[in-house]
Order: C-alpha cells, then structure tokens, then sequence
C-alpha cells in the first residue's frame, strides 16, 4: 500500500513558467495579470483554480493523474506552452491540451524513456472526449513512434502534421510523411474492411532497400489497402503501382478511379526517375501492361491543374492516349507545366470520342480556361506537334508549332 507521501509525488508537476491563478495574487504576479511565475513542482489540486480561463504554461514533465492508476509508471508529458484543464467548465467537451514536447505512450510498459512521441499541437483528451467518444483523433505535428514497436524501439517513426485517427496505427520502419487523416487500417471502426488511408506527402516506396534510396511517391489522395506489400511484408510500406480505387466513389465502386495530386511512380518503373505528375482522376491503367517498358501511362480520365483541388468548374482537360513520363519537369516542378507525348482529347468531346483529337509532343501549360468554361478551347503555352495537319507557324519538316494562346475545340 502507498504511503502519502508517495501519492502526493505521483500528484505532482514541474513547472517553470507562469501559472494563471486566480486564487494566487502575491509577491511574483501583478493583481492585473493575475499570474505567477513558478518554478518547481505543482500539486495538481492547485489547477482547479480560475475555472474561466483554466490555463496553465507548464515547461516539464507533467504526471497524467486521471490515469495513473491502470499504468503509474507511464502516462508522462512534456508540456512547454499552455495547458488548458481537461476540467474546464466552460468547455467540458473540448477536453483539449496545447502540448509541445515529448508525449510518454500510455500504451508504454517498458522502460521510462520508450515510445516517445513529439507533440507540437491541440491533443484531444481521447479517452474521455464527451462530444464525440468514438472519434480517437490527435493533432500531431512531430515524430510519432510507433507504440507496438519492440524490436527496434529507435525506428519506426512517422512525421505527421494534421488528425491523426486511432493513434495506435502502424508506422513503417522507414519514414512516411503523412498530412490528413490516417485511418489505422488494423482498426477502422466506421469501415472495417475498407484499409483506406489518405495520404498528402511523400510516400516511400515499398521497394526501397536504404533511406538513401527511398524513391518517393507525392500522393493527395485515398490509397486502398496499404497491408499488401508482399514483396516487403516486414516494411509495413506501400507499393504503390498506380493501383488506386476511390474511396469515395461509393456509387461506381467498380470504376477504378483514383484522384492523384502528384507524382505517379509509372507501375513498373524500378526508379523514382521514371514519375508522373499527376492533378485529376486517373482511370483504370490497366491498358498500360502492354507498353510497360516505355516509360508510358496510359490516361483515360481528367487532368486538372495542379494548383486547386477538382471541381466541377474547373475547367479540366481530358486525356485519353499515352502521357509520356516527364522526367524533364524535376527542373522546373513550379512552372505548372506537364510534358506530353501522346493524344489529348479535348474535354468537350463526348458525342464524339473517336474525333476531336490533337497529338502534343511538348510542354503543355496547365489550363487556365477559367474565364472561358464554356468556350470548348484548351490554353496551350508550348510546342504543339499535330499530325492531323499543317499549321501557320509550323515547318513542314518537323511539322511542329508553338503555341501560346487558346486552342479551339476542332467541331466548332
């Protein structure tokens, strides 16, 4: 059994900063700032004080007494900033705490310095959040290590930086850098079977031997079932081969469409050299198997510019025919420009779709027909190669023009 003295060291935090007490006007604090500068360790039965504002600045580590009884050695914090009371009356549902500093895994049972996790944002109270129990977020913008690691507890770590959902989720023994809601695919209370993430980073490639080599992958969008990676099974990594099903596309779950927002690893590149940049819905690839060495991608879908997000009034471009990979745009990846080799067809052609065609061998400039929409034209900056016919301004050797204006829709 415990001795008193003992309970009180488990109930206390050091502090260095200024703690926001309203019962606490003496020597160090101003009676208008109604603050004081503390250093040392606090009870924690002082923070009942000033219900309204319930704030404290902590600068150490900070004891989790609500929980200390299922794990007393674990359950630590270090706070550096403002802690607002899990307690606040004025807000008993927001349950939120500004944390900077190292986050002790309540999961930990291990040694006193194991599973870290860096925090640098609001930390949701996921064990008594009322307003919604069943949600499990975290803000995180720092390295989380991942709380089942046991065989290399300086690995696995995961920069995040927005929701994380299920802090419990799986990281990879080699870096991911994830920014959106990570759904921990293990226990995805909503959709059990779905192993759905969504994923605004830089994601590595499954096949990748050494941190050196990582060959990245940028994705913005839902990646299906990340568990998968036979060729790494151990890596807990993604290969991602251009194979994206929707998440969202609940009523053509059969579409194979995937909205990508950066570069596309060509499924059967074997180098990050060989990447795509892709802004739209990229539709099943599969026509792609046939040509696999060409360092080819067969779209048939929407190409977007690269700088919003796909809307129904964004003027996209539609292609159907071989986009050749742009390895050239690595220097100049600003330029919102997309290298292609193949046919483009214009967005507008859907009586048609046979028709309506323009071959590019250039540099398309993303389209900016935004004042335009219904104009059926496409803005093209760059070398337009078109074999259907002789332009003005073109040679007759190389049969290429250049273009920096608007191009019309050939039916009308």
């Amino acid at each position: 059994m415990k001795t008193q003295q003992e309970n009180v060291a488990e109930k206390q935090a050091y502090l260095d900063g200024w703690l926001k007490d309203s019962q606490t006007e003496k020597a160090k604090s101003t009676s208008n700032s109604n603050q004081v500068y503390l250093d040392g360790w606090l009870k924690d039965s002082q923070a009942k004080s000033n219900p309204i504002s319930n704030q404290v600045y902590l600068d150490g580590w900070l004891k989790d007494i609500q929980k200390e009884k299922s794990n007393p050695n674990s359950k630590q914090v270090y706070l550096d900033g403002w802690l607002k009371d899990s307690r606040a009356k004025s807000n008993l549902n927001s349950n939120q705490v500004y944390l900077d500093g190292w986050l002790k895994d309540s999961q930990a049972k291990s040694a006193s310095n194991s599973n870290p996790v860096y925090l640098d944002g609001w930390l949701k109270d996921v064990q008594k959040a009322q307003a919604n129990p069943n949600s499990n977020q975290v803000y995180l913008d720092g390295w989380l290590k991942d709380s089942q690691a046991k065989s290399n507890p300086n690995s696995n770590q995961v920069y995040l930086d927005g929701w994380l959902k299920d802090n419990q989720a799986k990281s990879a023994s080699k870096s991911v850098y994830l920014d959106g809601w990570l759904k921990d695919v293990q226990k995805a209370q909503s959709n059990p079977n779905s192993n759905q993430v969504y994923l605004d980073g830089w994601l590595k490639d499954s096949q990748a031997k050494s941190a050196s080599n990582s060959k990245p992958v940028y994705l913005d969008g839902w990646l299906k079932d990340v568990q998968k990676a036979q060729s790494n099974p151990n890596s807990n990594q993604v290969y991602l081969d251009g194979w994206l099903k929707d998440s969202q596309t609940k009523s053509n779950p059969n579409s194979n469409q995937v909205y990508l927002d950066g570069w596309l690893k060509d499924s059967q590149a074997k180098s990050a050299s060989k990447s795509v940049y892709l802004d739209g819905w990229l539709k099943d690839v599969q026509k792609a198997q046939s040509n696999h060495n060409s360092n080819q991608v067969y779209l048939d879908g929407w190409l977007k510019d690269n700088h919003e997000k796909l809307t129904s009034n964004s003027n996209p471009v539609y292609l159907d025919g071989w986009l050749k990979d742009d390895q050239k745009a690595k220097s100049n990846p600003n330029s919102n420009q997309v290298y292609l080799d193949g046919w483009l067809k214009d967005s507008q052609a859907k009586s048609n779709p046979k028709s309506n065609q323009v071959y590019l061998d250039g540099w398309l400039k993303d389209n900016i027909a935004k004042s335009n929409l219904n104009a059926n034209s496409v803005y093209l900056d760059g070398w337009l190669k078109d074999d259907k016919e002789q332009k003005e301004k073109t040679t007759h050797s190389i049969n290429q023009a250049y273009l920096d204006g608007w191009l019309k829709d050939k039916q009308v």
